[in-house]
């Protein structure tokens, strides 16, 4: 919404990804979406109608900037993963402490 310059991931005519910083120019407009939470965000659809963007704003090499988004989620891939064995391990381990309580030593059946 009130940003000068916006980094897209726009499909080419070859149908590759492209990494694009493209400017606030004639043509770009933005429009304000309604979040829930906090309304200072900023968050805002991006309208492109007939922008033109030098080739100078292009991020990296041409075609390969699907390459660099997903490159972005490795480390975040590796902590979910690291968090989500923590709580197999602790869960194991609660398991386990709770067959030693008394109540679930024994095989009585309830009244």
């Amino acid at each position: 919404m009130y940003s000068n310059y916006f980094l897209t991931l726009v499909k080419e005519t070859n149908d590759s990804f492209t990494l694009l910083v493209v400017p606030r120019v004639e043509g770009v407009k933005t429009r304000h979406m309604t979040m829930s939470g906090s309304t200072t965000a900023g968050t805002a659809f991006v309208d492109f109608d007939d922008a033109k963007v030098p080739v100078e704003f292009v991020v990296g090499e041409r075609g390969q900037g699907f390459k660099y988004i997903v490159s972005n989620f490795n480390h975040e891939v590796g902590s979910t993963e690291a968090y989500m064995s923590e709580l197999l391990v602790t869960d194991a381990t609660n398991i386990e402490v709770i067959h030693r309580l008394p109540v679930f030593a024994t095989n009585q059946s309830l009244p």
